[in-house]
């Protein structure tokens, strides 16, 4: 079959980030195996407009449209469908990622869209596929959501136990040329820029965090013998220079995270590495640090969140700020590049536990903080909570701001607007100061600037 996976737009039209949609490239290489035609359209990357789809499925006849997106592309992965069903009325449209694995029954309610996939699809989608016309076989389908006469189908979540099978990203169906200048994570050094992810899941139980409705809870890695065959891969095939890992738990077992920067020591990449997504800040030892440092690791960030102790015993984040501190100076001490994420705004949060978090946050030896207001994600602990308690409702929902510092009605204790000026104060407080100067040598040029100036506007 002819398969197009699409990343939908941004619907602020917003040139966000640029970074190539692993989820998709992974996807692809298992549908190829099974003798499928893939095209991948990444739209959200680039600031493109819906239309593009059309253009792209007038120009050539797809019999399946892929869609992933988070939940800040609601309206867009809606309009997507429509788009593909205006051109072609027999094309199925299958919706997976983030959203769908949150929201399935929101999303089927959309006469366009004909199944949405819960969970990891690698094998999920190609077995949708290959069963598409035997209507009798869906419902065994694992993940697979679809429409029947009694109402909806849906079932529990796929998730892939061997993380080792699945076959690297498909690197040549994107072009590398285009993904410069706006990448994930405010810094970068060198050009081309690769990503990789070697583990999924996450065993935390933050109750902001949604990742577990994809991923689960069970953390699975990859071995380091198919991490570095994923880096060789990167280096010679695609020839990267840096290296983005993407991980939510790449520290989880510091032996295999160890064992996976000696190999990279042996080979002599000569990359640049750095975590934008985040690493736990204590899962961090001494001699993993100096071999992150030989290997050529440069910059990490830490999700902090907040620096009150009640409001991170409350979302459950299980962090110490006296070991953050302790942790933040040993890391500065072998020269790394220090970025941390924090969070405005929670359900629970207080006039008092911002300035608790802003006064921590200068505090810490920081090169560089995001402050970003609280956003109440599909799938999380905090968003079913709000929905109990009649704080907010799927049909009231700003999906359009749900990846901006726009803030949502979804505080107990203060309004958007309060919300909104406590993240403005924060950034400024922290970025006008003399000591940030030093992060001017970083800037890679005016779309540099352009770019960071979009991620905090």
């Amino acid at each position: 079959m002819k398969v197009l996976l699409v990343n939908p737009p941004s619907p602020l039209k917003k040139r966000y980030f640029a970074t190539p949609p692993l989820g998709l490239m992974y996807l692809a290489s298992v549908l190829r195996l099974r003798r499928h035609q893939v095209k991948i359209l990444d739209l959200f990357s680039f600031g493109e407009e819906a239309k593009k789809i059309s253009e792209a499925l007038e120009r050539e006849v797809f019999d399946v449209i892929g869609i992933t997106g988070m939940s800040f592309q609601h309206n867009t992965i809606l309009k997507t469908s429509e788009i593909a069903k205006n051109v072609n009325a027999k094309i199925d449209v299958v919706v997976g990622g983030p959203h769908a694995s949150a929201v399935p029954s929101l999303l089927l309610k959309d006469k366009n869209i004909d199944f949405v996939l819960r969970g990891e699809s690698d094998y999920t989608f190609p077995s949708l596929l290959d069963m598409i016309d035997n209507p009798i076989e869906w419902q065994n389908i694992q993940g697979l959501c679809f429409k029947i006469k009694e109402g909806l189908h849906t079932s529990p979540p796929e998730v892939v136990a061997d993380v080792d099978s699945l076959p690297l990203p498909a690197w040549d169906l994107i072009d590398m040329k285009k993904y410069v200048g706006h990448h994930h994570g405010f810094f970068y050094e060198k050009e081309p820029i690769g990503q990789i992810i070697t583990s999924r899941g996450c065993p935390y139980h933050c109750t902001f965090c949604a990742a577990s409705i994809v991923h689960s809870r069970v953390w699975r890695p990859h071995s380091p013998k198919r991490v570095i065959s994923e880096i060789d891969h990167l280096v010679k095939e695609v020839g990267i220079q840096e290296l983005q890992i993407e991980d939510d738990n790449f520290t989880l077992n510091l032996q295999r995270a160890k064992k996976i920067f000696k190999e990279i020591i042996d080979r002599k990449y000569d990359l640049k590495i750095n975590f934008p997504n985040g690493v736990r800040i204590d899962r961090l030892d001494d001699e993993l640090l100096k071999l992150m440092r030989r290997a050529g690791v440069y910059s990490m960030t830490f999700g902090i969140e907040s620096g009150s102790p009640h409001i991170l015993e409350r979302v459950k984040k299980n962090l110490n700020l006296e070991l953050v501190e302790t942790q933040v100076k040993k890391v500065k001490k072998y020269g790394f590049y220090t970025q941390a994420f924090f969070i405005i705004g929670s359900p629970y949060e207080e006039k008092k536990d911002i300035e608790e978090t802003v006064k921590f946050a200068l505090k810490l030896n920081l090169d560089a903080a995001f402050f970003g207001t609280y956003v109440p994600l599909p799938g999380s602990q905090d968003f079913e909570e709000l929905i109990r308690k009649g704080k907010i409702s799927i049909e009231r929902m700003d999906w359009d701001h749900m990846f901006s510092l726009k803030a949502q009605e979804s505080s107990f204790y203060l309004t958007p607007q309060e919300i909104e000026y406590f993240q403005r104060l924060a950034t400024i407080k922290f970025y006008l100061r003399p000591r940030t100067l030093k992060l001017l040598g970083r800037i890679r040029g005016l779309g540099h600037i352009k770019s960071l100036l979009t991620r905090i506007s």
